[in-house]
């Protein structure tokens, strides 16, 4: 019996305790969802600073934020891991700005593994190397 497996997720450490969570490369729709969850961030953290925003109480603005975030670790939880930002954040509602450096460190991870893949399918692929020609 033949055996194979592919690699369709990375593994990453988010803190000092060793605990780690997956980032799925290979599924296009754990891309979409991660799109979509950047994307309703970076609207919010947008909407931070209007005039509607900025017209509320510190009491109420503070209250908005956490509602926001709250919605946006509920997110980041189902794409990465229901654990995921317990692991990262501690146990805490983080800011949006440690949100944005979570979304900047997940990206590299991402666009790595891309870089990286494409490297490797260029070198199985290519028609310079050893036995491109064969059947197999």
């Amino acid at each position: 019996m033949e055996k194979f497996r592919l690699k369709t997720y990375v593994q990453v450490e988010v803190n000092d305790n060793g605990d780690t969570i997956k980032v799925y490369v290979a599924d296009m729709d754990y891309k979409r969802r991660f799109n979509s969850v950047l994307q309703e961030f970076n609207e919010i953290s947008e909407t931070l600073y209007s005039d509607e925003i900025l017209k509320l109480s510190d009491e109420e603005r503070t209250q908005y934020m956490i509602d926001k975030m709250k919605n946006v670790v509920r997110k980041i939880d189902d794409i990465f891991g229901k654990d995921c930002c317990r692991k990262v954040f501690g146990d805490i509602i983080p800011s949006p700005d440690y949100v944005a450096d979570f979304f900047k460190e997940i990206a590299k991870v991402i666009q790595k593994y891309d870089l990286e893949r494409k490297k490797e399918l260029a070198m199985r692929y290519s028609e310079s190397r050893k036995g491109a020609e064969s059947d197999v």
